[in-house]
Parts: C-alpha cells; sequence; structure tokens
C-alpha cells in the first residue's frame, strides 16, 4: 500500500509540474533526493508490467524527472568512457558526458 500512495503522490507531483515552471518547484530540493527519486521510479517502471497504467504513471514520473536533472540541473548519465551502462551515473555534465 505505501507504493501506491508513493505514486499517487508523484503522479500529483508530476502533474502539477508539468504545467508549472520546473525550475522553481525544484529549487530547494537537493539534487541528490530528486536522483532517489528517479530511481524508484525508474525501478517501478522498468519492473511493473507493460499492460499496467501504475507502470505508465511511473514511467511518466521517471521521464519528467530525467528531463529536470538533465536540462534545468544540467546532469547527464553516463560517459563517453563507460565501458556499459552498469558504470553509469548521475554526475554534472562535463566535455565527456554523454548527452542525449
Amino acid at each position: 500500500m505505501g507504493h501506491i500512495k508513493y505514486l499517487l503522490s508523484c503522479s500529483v507531483i508530476y502533474l502539477t509540474i508539468s504545467s508549472a515552471n520546473a525550475e522553481s518547484f525544484f529549487s530547494d530540493v537537493q539534487t541528490s533526493g530528486i536522483i532517489e527519486v528517479y530511481q524508484e521510479a525508474n525501478g517501478h517502471c522498468r519492473g511493473g508490467p507493460g499492460n499496467s497504467e501504475a507502470t505508465w504513471a511511473w514511467c511518466s514520473v521517471r521521464d519528467f524527472i530525467y528531463l529536470t536533472l538533465r536540462y534545468e540541473r544540467d546532469y547527464c548519465y553516463g560517459k563517453t568512457t563507460d565501458k556499459g551502462a552498469y558504470e553509469a551515473f548521475w554526475h554534472r555534465c562535463t566535455t565527456n558526458s554523454i548527452r542525449d
């Protein structure tokens, strides 16, 4: 039941932010906390059944947070020197960061 309340909270946040300015919403939130929520949402998105509306909601939350990290916080996921996805992590973008 805790996951459902968390999902609903994230969905409300997503719907609220999608029509507002994300930068001002996240301005007081530590980037590490945003990354934690991203990882939680990503786990539910990738681990959930593909035909579930809850899974789709988690994926939407994850995608929104990805865009916030990437374009509002200038964080990138992975570097060109990584040998595989297992080495990728969120970091402040640099010249050898993967930028999609």
